[in-house]
């Protein structure tokens, strides 16, 4: 209401001194500034909690005015903060808290929108693992690991009362998987093995420093059977029980299965020559077929052993010495022979020893020739005699005879 006063009242009067009309008084505004919550580990909850209530200003009214014009804010008090709340659960940095504000005199004040929000973290909740074991093995040339336990995982999640940062008691966690891997393929006790852990929620739960990263385990030599003895080369009489092998021995190898890794065994490969050192030596220095005793090792002896084969046998031929204008004679030969039909009138004794591929004597006497080369060829199923003249002007000559003719005297 207001009065109003006429500025010529000799001349004019009021009808009513007092006159009445309407206006709309509108809320002051509040602003709430510096508002903060606590940053919290994950805790499965949206519970915030305040470490700052903040404080509060107020634009009033210019009284003297009184036209909506606005004095300067000041400080205001008459607030409280009720409640505060996490937008979402989720781990987080710089996550919305929802403010709750009421006001002491809602009538006459109202809060600006804009500070009803502040922001704070939600960290990861820890999870610790101990206890995971992996499974021994049988060398398989991977890096293979399968885990035979996976341990024993904890979590500390946040104290959601409080919300404050702290955390509860550790409680047992088992949303994770193991899985691991030798650092190397090879054979030995103790081997390390690298653990990698994955959480199934990785967005609110991580791996504490400290732990279980790695584990051992023992990695066995794969077990070789060697059934193929090597083959040692022929060699002319040297006095010695000395052999040169031409072939090692070979077997097969039973590796460990790589697709379980937890020492069951694949099926048996071969185990070639190229993996095996065999070396020799003839059980006689004396002509002849003759066994050679053979030892068999491994190149790689780190990742194999040999479980059966490491002694091995075979035999080869000791040859006799032959050169031009040599007689040897019978007493090196252990097996006499007669050459039948070669003369008339001679049927002289020659002493030879056999290899597949080659007969070598002497003849100690036959016109005038004293060395003696015997060929077989398997094709014409004919032996051919090789005869040396000592006589330099005397032509070689070649003396063939089916081999039947060669009989040998028991």
């Amino acid at each position: 209401s207001f009065n109003s006063a006429l500025t010529d009242s000799t001349n004019y009067t009021l009808v009513s001194t007092e006159a009445k009309n309407y206006a709309n008084i509108s809320k002051a505004n509040v602003s709430i500034q510096n508002v903060s919550a606590f940053d919290k580990v994950y805790d499965t909850t949206t519970n915030a909690s305040l470490s700052n209530n903040g404080s509060a200003i107020v634009t009033l009214g210019n009284s003297t005015l009184a036209n909506g014009s606005l004095n300067s804010s000041s400080a205001f008090s008459a607030y409280n903060i009720t409640g505060t709340s996490f937008s979402n659960a989720s781990a987080g940095i710089n996550q919305t808290v929802n403010l709750t504000t009421a006001l002491i005199d809602s009538i006459n004040y109202t809060i600006l929108a804009a500070t009803q929000v502040t922001r704070a973290n939600i960290s990861k909740a820890s999870v610790n693992l101990t206890g995971v074991s992996a499974y021994g093995k049988v060398y398989d040339t991977t890096t293979n690991a399968r885990i035979n336990s996976s341990g024993n995982a904890t979590v500390a999640l946040g104290n959601s009362t409080l919300a404050n940062g702290s955390t509860n008691s550790s409680i047992a966690f088992s949303n994770y998987t193991v899985t691991g891997a030798f650092t190397n393929a090879s054979a030995g006790v103790g081997q390390s093995v690298n653990l990698s852990t994955v959480l199934t929620d990785s967005t609110n739960y991580t791996m504490v420093s400290g732990s279980q990263i790695n584990t051992t385990a023992t990695i066995t030599k794969a077990n070789v059977i060697l059934n193929t003895s090597g083959i040692a080369n022929n060699k002319y009489y040297d006095g010695t029980t000395a052999a040169a092998i031409s072939t090692n021995s070979s077997g097969v190898v039973q590796l460990g299965n790589s697709s379980s890794a937890n020492g069951s065994l694949a099926a048996e490969s071969a185990f070639g020559p190229a993996s095996v050192t065999t070396t020799g030596v003839f059980a006689s220095p004396n002509v002849g077929l003759q066994a050679v005793n053979l030892i068999n090792g491994l190149i790689d002896s780190t990742n194999f052993t040999i479980v059966s084969g490491s002694a091995l046998f075979t035999s080869a031929y000791i040859l006799a010495n032959q050169g031009p204008g040599q007689n040897t004679g019978g007493a090196i030969f252990s097996t006499p022979y007669i050459l039948q039909n070669l003369a008339p009138t001679n049927a002289p004794q020659v002493y030879l020893t056999y290899s597949p591929d080659l007969f070598v004597g002497c003849i100690e006497s036959i016109f005038g020739y004293t060395n003696l080369g015997l060929a077989i060829d398997d094709q014409l199923c004919k032996a051919y005699i090789f005869l040396s003249s000592t006589d330099p002007g005397e032509e070689e000559n070649l003396v063939s005879m089916q081999l039947d003719d060669l009989l040998k005297i028991d």
